[in-house]
């Protein structure tokens, strides 16, 4: 009874020190985690617990209420702090229950799982905003809407219809498809916003609004005619004064034929000479010959007036057609899945405010993104998806007049973008290299939700240049079989399958320890050396104490001596003889010494013969 009680204790006190080092050694639970569904697209995120450690991995789990179990998924099963993990694959059924939990581990430790709230894809995603393209067509406007491809199932859309000019504003039902506005003022400019219409209380994202006039803006030509009348009254009003001036259009009895007549000598007299290069000296002969040829000097006039015309006319048409230089060198810039559109000013723009304008078409519409901006680059990247193929246009704008424009076609960003160089650290365990990658961040999204097959080529060598090359599929790997005391140098680049590859990271150098591992022969005789102290010193403790408790017995014995026995020996001795034999001193006893002897037996006659005989 008393040895059942000593393990009954020994078992509570072995399970309180299990729980407390549970408590303490666990590591801290992720927090708020949380399922975000944009367009039928599902996210898990969470972030960490107070004092999780900087190389703590996490792990997903998935539950589904129909199956009722947990499943780990694959691509989840090593994410790092920061990350999040995609679960469009594992939620398909649109109406299914699920549910989603983190949990935080490391080499050593584990935390306790953290669930998410239930979650329905149908009735809990984001609705995005439908694709819209608006023309105009005298006074009405051609609106044609079609949904995200992923959500082709919702047709029904509010339509918010605004007048630029006073914002005026109605709102109306509209399908996917092609649908005319009709009954709007001509030549006023409207702006429209779509959003998806469901049956459910999904959270729904309208559009951005799209503008178009609902006929074309009708020429100006009031300034152009006018700027024509000024020019011919201004050449109508120089006739006039060279022809007072030379005194014929005062005279009354002159014809006008002669005025003009000799308006036509006045201007050739005063023009000839520099046409025809003369000196001052011909010019005056010229003058007081008076010699006058119809027919030529008429001819040499005419083309000098038709000249002077047209020279007027070229100008004033020049400046009412000069166009605006379109920007040059049209290129795009793309890192980390990021979309930048650049281009150079016009090669006039010294002393000039320029504008400009870009564009980028994704379905059959142009969408502005940087209106009226003065820098020459404008970020795309927010308004593009990592698969789509785009063409995009930029215009130069001045004092209210804009450049033709210049366009340029853009493949998808998975195969365009540069992906950055990723971040390597190294940490030497017991003779082995451990490797830890870092993806690097990208703009948009990260590598697992856009490329397949991403495979990590890690490029180690010593001092002494013998480079190898392994590819691995995680990003933390544990280098094998590496010479002790050796410095080693990585490089890593991630591998895109057949896409495309990063840049290589920084060359990172670390020095192996020594490997404290133990050899198998040395390792059994450890053992065998300790089974047999272990043996001897079971036998030694055994052997003392069953010694001890003999030891113990035979001092003090079971058997109790009868109280006359102990009296008999404790009293002393009261008889005589034997107070006479303790006081008396040992007598001597005489001896003799007594010989035995034994006779013999005589043997017979025949005997003594035969043992007389020579042999």
């Amino acid at each position: 009874m008393h040895c059942s009680r000593q393990l009954w204790i020994l078992g509570v006190w072995t399970i309180f020190f299990f729980l407390i080092h549970k408590v303490h050694c666990s590591l801290p639970s992720p927090q708020n985690v949380t399922i975000a569904s944009f367009n039928l697209e599902h996210k898990l995120t969470w972030t960490p617990g107070p004092g999780t450690a900087a190389f703590t991995h996490f792990r997903v789990q998935s539950y589904n209420q129909k199956r009722k179990h947990w499943n780990l998924l694959k691509s989840c099963s090593d994410l790092q702090i920061g990350e999040s993990c995609d679960l469009t694959e594992s939620f398909k059924e649109t109406f299914g229950l699920y549910q989603a939990r983190v949990q935080a581990f490391d080499q050593d430790q584990e935390s306790n799982w953290t669930t998410s709230k239930f979650f329905t894809p149908l009735l809990d995603t984001t609705l995005g905003p439908p694709l819209v393209s608006l023309t105009g067509c005298g006074n009405c406007l051609i609106l044609k809407l079609s949904p995200p491809a992923i959500l082709d199932f919702y047709q029904d859309y509010t339509i918010s219809v605004s007048r630029t000019r006073d914002k005026a504003q109605f709102v109306m039902k509209a399908s996917s498809g092609e649908t005319l506005i009709n009954y709007l003022e001509p030549g006023v400019e409207y702006c429209i916003t779509a959003t998806a219409v469901t049956s459910f209380k999904n959270l729904a994202i309208p559009s951005e609004p799209q503008c178009a006039y609902t006929s074309s803006q009708p020429l100006n030509t009031v300034g152009i005619f006018l700027s024509v009348l000024c020019a011919v009254f201004l050449l109508v009003l120089l006739l006039c004064t060279c022809l007072i001036y030379s005194g014929k259009l005062g005279n009354l009895h002159t014809p006008p034929q002669q005025a003009l007549m000799s308006f036509l000598l006045l201007l050739e007299r005063s023009l000839r000479p520099k046409l025809l290069n003369l000196t001052g000296t011909q010019t005056r002969k010229k003058k007081k010959s008076s010699v006058f040829r119809p027919s030529s000097d008429l001819l040499l006039i005419g083309i000098m007036i038709s000249t002077l015309i047209i020279t007027i006319l070229i100008c004033f048409v020049s400046v009412l057609t000069a166009e605006v230089p379109m920007p040059q060198n049209l290129r795009i810039k793309s890192e980390n899945l990021g979309l930048i559109l650049e281009w150079d000013p016009p090669q006039t723009s010294s002393g000039k405010d320029f504008r400009y304008t870009a564009e980028y078409k994704s379905w059959n519409v142009f969408n502005a993104v940087c209106v009226n901006v003065s820098s020459s680059s404008c970020d795309f990247t927010s308004e593009v998806t990592a698969y789509g193929k785009y063409k995009f246009r930029v215009q130069t704008e001045l004092n209210g007049k804009s450049s033709a424009w210049m366009e340029i076609d853009c493949e998808p960003l998975e195969t365009i973008t540069v992906i950055g160089a990723p971040d390597v650290k190294l940490q030497s365990r017991r003779g082995n290299m451990e490797v830890d990658i870092t993806e690097p961040v990208l703009r948009k999204s990260s590598l697992k939700d856009v490329y397949t097959n991403i495979k990590y080529e890690i490029r180690y060598w010593t001092e002494e240049n013998r480079k190898e090359v392994k590819l691995v599929d995680q990003r933390r790997v544990m280098l094998l079989e590496l010479l002790p005391d050796t410095r080693y140098c990585m490089e890593v680049e991630i591998i895109m399958g057949y896409i495309k590859n990063s840049l290589p990271s920084n060359i990172t150098c670390e020095m192996n320890t020594a490997s404290d591992e133990v050899a198998s022969w040395l390792i059994a005789v450890v053992l065998f050396v300790s089974f047999l102290v272990t043996l001897i010193s079971v036998l030694l403790i055994s052997m003392t104490v069953w010694f001890g408790y003999r030891g113990i017995r035979f001092l003090h014995p079971r058997a109790k001596i009868p109280e006359h026995f102990k009296q008999y020996l404790t009293e002393r001795p009261s008889s005589a003889m034997l107070l006479a034999m303790q006081n008396s001193t040992q007598p001597k006893e005489p001896y003799h010494e007594i010989s035995i002897i034994t006779t013999e037996e005589v043997p017979p006659e025949s005997t003594q013969k035969e043992h007389s005989q020579p042999t």
